[in-house]
């Protein structure tokens, strides 16, 4: 029972969701080591990695003669963390080798940004498209010095930001905020409004994966605007990369692919990592 477990069940899931980091074995259970009564320094003659053995052995007695529930439960979230690590480095890995198969159509790129969207993130999914996006266009047009971003949950005054993505100009100054979020309402509007006041930002750009913003808002915000001489354009998240996609040639939508890659891991976005590899192998756009 517990072999057709380990092979039907175990195997699948390292398969799917740990990129084989535990082995890879297409049937796990019948590894001849595991397959004692007991877990013990009496066969140890007979064990290849020994040292491996040894280690396990002295982690399981530990946690079976102190009884500590506590401690079982840090053995196996050290063990699950190990894990992890192994993942994480099978995952940067794999993304710095894979090769983009073709030019994407537009419709191709939309199709994949969408699926990748429609999972919630905290903002980090749509603040990482539209970085790579303007980072992409910038080193062709050189329109600003760089093109900067931070992780999504660390709020911009800590990070030491204006917005969420900044322009910046030769000068050092911040010619251009991006403000990047899943929902766009009333309230978040003059929330960002606020921030960009505040901030003493020129002109800002005010993206959203979804708008819903009434009449009022709308006459509120371009009120402000001729108060406070500053420019603010507001658009959906899609319509916003479907303009910059437009523009890109067929090699440059090949690095906007990638440099999406490249920002989820300078991020630390890993899972994020992982699941828009996914999406691309699925669309067949990297092999």
């Amino acid at each position: 029972m517990l072999g057709l477990f380990a092979k039907k069940t175990i195997v699948k899931f390292e398969e799917t969701r740990l990129e084989n980091i535990l082995g890879g074995s297409n049937d796990p259970y019948v590894y001849n080591p595991l397959r004692r009564p007991l877990i013990s320094l009496d066969v140890i003659g007979e064990i290849k990695d020994k040292k491996g053995w040894r280690a396990l052995y002295e982690i399981l007695s530990e946690v079976e003669n102190k009884k500590d529930i506590e401690l079982a439960r840090r053995v196996l979230k050290q063990a699950l963390l190990e894990i992890r690590k192994l993942q994480v480095e099978v995952i940067i890995n794999l993304s710095s080798k894979l090769p983009v198969s073709k030019s994407p159509t537009i419709i191709e790129l939309k199709n994949v940004i969408s699926n990748f969207l429609d999972t919630p993130s905290e903002g980090a999914r749509p603040q990482a498209i539209v970085y790579a996006l303007l980072r992409v266009v910038n080193k062709r047009v050189k329109a600003f010095k760089e093109v900067r971003s931070a992780k999504s949950t660390v709020p911009d005054k800590m990070a030491g930001m204006m917005a969420d993505i900044e322009c910046v100009g030769e000068d050092g100054s911040v010619r251009v905020a991006v403000s990047v979020t899943e929902h766009l309402d009333d309230e978040k509007l003059r929330e960002e409004l606020d921030k960009g006041i505040q901030r003493k930002i020129a002109k800002l750009i005010i993206t959203a994966w979804e708008i819903n913003l009434s009449q009022d808002a709308l006459e509120f915000l371009e009120k402000r605007m001729k108060q406070q001489e500053i420019d603010i354009i507001i658009m959906r998240l899609i319509e916003f990369i479907e303009v910059f996609l437009m523009l890109l040639n067929g090699n440059m939508r090949k690095e906007f692919i990638l440099e999406i890659i490249e920002v989820l891991k300078e991020l630390g976005y890993i899972n994020h990592l992982k699941d828009w590899i996914e999406i691309l192998r699925e669309a067949k756009l990297v092999r």
